[in-house]
């Protein structure tokens, strides 16, 4: 019969295993030392700086839990509690356009290099409409009207034209093409702008096949940025639900 070995105590292993676990969770108290300082300024629809830029929220990217921070009435904040590595930031506030910060080197003492500027959704609504033009003629005529003007609206108001190839509505995130477009034209409350045929032929809208274009208010006052899962350009203050948006086909010769 096989006798069972007694157990011996060694006092070297348990401390070496001691100083491994106080290693690990020193290094794991160490990474959560990041810390995100910067500014963020609000802009109302006309384009002024706010003379209370506190409210707006900063989180990590994609997380809905985690350290979040608040700004200030002069638009700082520090955001602490974060990992060391590579992060990207959101931003956001009631009533204003998001925004995405691109990948920060996050240390224990990093710095956005300038202020974000956060700009307020616009309170007007916009149409679209295309028409190709009479025959003889080489241009995709765009034009739409805008909602009655408040009295607290720009004098010119602005808005972002999106194209989209095939029969998905665009959004502000997935276009194919994009252009800014403002109030004018022969009659208050409208807007007008034209494409050619050769540039839509150049940007991959086939001829004769459906084709799709929404308008959306925009407030050109805010930053824009590139979205981290499309990689398309965001200009984020505008509003962004096809609800608030006019989306229609077309087609051209």
């Amino acid at each position: 019969m096989r006798r069972s070995q007694p157990l011996v105590f060694i006092p070297g292993k348990f401390l070496l295993l001691g100083l491994l676990v106080a290693t690990l969770w020193a290094c794991d108290k160490e990474d959560a030392s990041g810390v995100v300082q910067g500014t963020i300024l609000l802009l109302d629809e006309q384009g002024h700086t706010a003379a209370d830029n506190s409210g707006a929220v900063v989180s990590l990217l994609g997380q809905t839990s985690g350290p979040t921070a608040t700004t200030t009435a002069d638009g700082s904040f520090t955001l602490t509690g974060l990992n060391k590595g590579k992060h990207r930031l959101q931003i956001s506030k009631d009533g204003y356009g998001t925004y995405q910060t691109e990948q920060l080197s996050v240390q224990e003492n990093t710095s956005l290099n300038k202020p974000v500027r956060l700009g307020q959704i616009p309170t007007w609504t916009m149409s679209v409409r295309p028409r190709s033009r009479p025959i003889g003629t080489n241009d995709l005529l765009l034009a739409g009207a805008l909602s009655a003007r408040q009295s607290d609206q720009p004098i010119i108001r602005t808005g972002r034209l999106y194209l989209r190839i095939g029969d998905k509505p665009p959004t502000p995130t997935e276009y194919d093409y994009t252009i800014p477009v403002k109030e004018g034209g022969p009659y208050p409350d409208l807007w007008r702008d034209s494409l050619t045929y050769d540039k839509l032929r150049d940007l991959g809208f086939k001829p004769y096949l459906v084709n799709q274009v929404a308008v959306f208010p925009e407030n050109p006052a805010a930053d824009s940025y590139l979205d981290a899962k499309t990689g398309k350009e965001v200009f984020p203050a505008s509003q962004t639900q096809l609800t608030n948006a006019s989306a229609i086909s077309f087609t051209y010769p």
